[in-house]
């Protein structure tokens, strides 16, 4: 049996195409969003406090991290500018961390 596409089954292809790319492009609107939003939030503490407090937690954890990371300790180390000792008791990564943050 001979099947040729009728003019149905092209317009639903092309349906679907439409669609695929609809969803892809907006997944990367919505994590545009997303980051506008944290960026926001992380710039002014008043728009949510909890979230910004939550925030600053998880920039101190991820501090802590980077510090005990011999490879992200020498570079953002040298991106930050500080050498040698830190400034005060969080250590050169979080007091670049907490820099970037002002």
């Amino acid at each position: 049996m001979d099947y040729t596409r009728t003019p149905i089954d092209t317009r639903a292809d092309a349906t679907l195409a439409r669609s695929k790319t609809a969803k892809s492009l907006a997944r990367w609107v919505k994590l545009a969003l997303t980051c506008a939003v944290l960026t926001a939030i992380w710039q002014e503490r008043a728009l949510a406090p909890q979230a910004h407090d939550r925030m600053k937690t998880t920039v101190a954890m991820a501090g802590d991290w980077l510090e005990k990371t011999e490879g992200a300790k020498s570079y953002l180390t040298a991106m930050s500018g500080l050498s040698g000792g830190s400034q005060s008791e969080y250590g050169p990564i979080t007091d670049a961390l907490l820099k970037m943050r002002q």
